[in-house]
C-alpha cells in the first residue's frame, strides 16, 4: 500500500504551482508580484489537497478538476479581465506545466536507469524544476534583449534652456502617462541623465518635492512651470512625478528622424529596466504625431 503524505504532497504542489505559474508569466510578458504567485500556488496546493482528501471530489474525473483548480490562481496572480485572456493564459499555464512535468519525468527516469535510488525522486522534482524556470527566464531574457527591444530603441536628443544631452530611449507600448489638465503626453526619464539638462531651480524643486511633498513644492516653486504627473511602475509603489517642458526633443533611428517640440518629462529616481542602457521611456504618441 502506497503511503501519501499529505505535508510532503502539498510543499511539493505548492513549489511546483509557482514554478508553473511564474513561467507562464515569462510566456505571457507579465509581470505580477512575488506575493500573488505565493498566493496562488498556495490556494492551487491547497484545492489539490482537497480533491484527494474529500470522497466525493476525488471520485471525480481527473480532467474536470485539473480544469477547475487553477481558476482562482489564474483569476488572482495575472488579474485577467475577460474570457479571451482568461483562456490564454490558462493554455500557458498549462504548456508550462506540460513542459516542467516532461522534463521532470525525463530526469527521474534518467537517474533510475542508471541504478540511482528512487527516493531521490523530491530533490529531482524540485532540482530540475527549478532548473527548467532558470532556462526559461534566461532564454526569454536573451531573446528580448537581442531581437525584440532592439526595434524599439530610440535615440532621444533634447534641448532645455540652452542646454542640450543625447539618451538612449525606449518606445514603451505600455506608457499611459499624461498631464492632468492639458493630456500631453509624458515621457519618463532618469534624474541621473535629466541632472545633466536642468536648471539649478529645477534641481531644487525636485529635491524639495522628495522632502517637503507636494505642498513644499508648490510654495517654492515661484513661476516656474512644473508638472505633477501621476505615475504607477511594476516594482514600485504608485507615487506623483515631477515633470518640466522641454523646448524640443528629437528621436532618431537609422533613417527615421522625428522632431518635437514642447515636450513634457517626467523625471524618476530609479533605474530603468532594471539597470540596462536606457534612459527614457517614450511616449508612444510621440509616433503618432505628424
Amino acid at each position: 500500500m502506497q503511503v501519501i503524505y499529505l505535508d510532503v504532497l502539498f510543499i511539493v504542489n505548492f513549489v511546483m504551482d509557482c514554478m508553473i505559474f511564474m513561467s507562464a508569466a515569462i510566456f505571457l510578458n507579465k509581470s505580477p508580484s512575488k506575493i500573488r504567485f505565493l498566493v496562488g500556488g498556495f490556494i492551487a496546493a491547497l484545492l489539490y489537497c482537497l480533491s484527494i482528501l474529500v470522497p466525493i471530489l476525488s471520485q471525480l474525473p481527473f480532467y474536470i478538476y485539473d480544469f477547475l483548480i487553477p481558476i482562482i490562481p489564474i483569476v488572482i496572480i495575472y488579474k485577467v479581465k475577460n474570457y479571451k485572456e482568461f483562456f490564454k493564459t490558462f493554455i500557458a499555464c498549462h504548456f508550462a506545466s506540460f513542459l516542467i512535468g516532461g522534463a521532470i519525468w525525463n530526469g527521474y527516469y534518467m537517474f533510475l536507469s542508471q541504478g540511482k535510488d528512487q527516493n531521490l525522486s523530491l530533490v529531482l522534482v524540485l532540482g530540475i524544476g527549478t532548473l527548467v524556470l532558470m532556462m526559461l527566464y534566461g532564454m526569454s531574457a536573451y531573446i528580448r534583449r537581442r531581437f525584440i527591444m532592439p526595434h524599439f530603441e530610440y535615440i532621444m536628443t533634447l534641448s532645455h534652456k540652452g542646454k542640450q544631452i543625447c539618451v538612449n530611449g525606449f518606445l514603451d507600448s505600455g506608457n499611459c502617462l499624461y498631464t492632468l489638465t492639458t493630456h500631453k503626453p509624458v515621457t519618463v526619464m532618469t534624474y541621473e541623465a535629466a541632472s545633466e539638462l536642468l536648471s539649478t531651480k529645477e534641481k531644487e524643486l525636485i529635491q524639495i518635492y522628495q522632502t517637503q511633498g507636494i505642498e513644499g513644492l508648490l510654495e517654492k516653486r515661484g513661476h516656474e512651470k512644473v508638472y505633477l504627473i501621476p505615475y504607477e511602475s511594476v516594482g514600485c509603489k504608485s507615487d506623483i512625478l515631477v515633470g518640466f517642458m522641454m523646448e524640443k526633443i528629437i528621436l532618431e533611428k537609422g533613417m527615421f528622424q522625428k522632431t518635437l517640440d514642447h515636450c513634457v518629462v517626467g523625471i524618476v529616481s530609479h533605474e530603468l529596466f532594471g539597470g540596462q542602457d536606457y534612459k527614457a521611456l517614450i511616449h508612444p504618441d510621440y509616433m503618432m504625431v505628424s
